[in-house]
């Protein structure tokens, strides 16, 4: 999965058709840098910081997505970790009545 299918904030901006080192912001139609033309090698520095600069409500959103996501991810590990269907994967019955051994 990429880090574009991954990172709430992608709801605001996309990737440039003309200039793979570039986002649009689509609220403003502002372009900024990701530093690079490689993915591997681009940063969402300047993207947050637009982001949390210019349209403050809709980095709120995405910080609470985040911590959200995070909260899901922190949940699913502790739970993996105990599940005993599987080695290092909960099955989705455990999942879903939080089943603990």
């Amino acid at each position: 999965m990429s880090q574009r299918e991954r990172n709430p904030i992608w709801q605001f901006f996309e990737k440039s058709t003309n200039d793979l080192s570039k986002a649009v912001c689509k609220i403003c139609k502002k372009s900024l840098s990701l530093g690079s033309q490689e993915p591997k090698k681009q940063t969402l520095y300047g993207v947050k910081q637009h982001l949390s600069k210019f349209h403050g409500t809709e980095h709120r959103q995405v910080l609470k997505r985040q911590s959200e996501l995070e909260n899901i991810k922190n949940e699913l590990n502790i739970i993996g970790r105990i599940c005993r269907c599987y080695p290092n994967q909960c099955c989705q019955w455990c999942i879903k009545f939080r089943v603990i051994y």
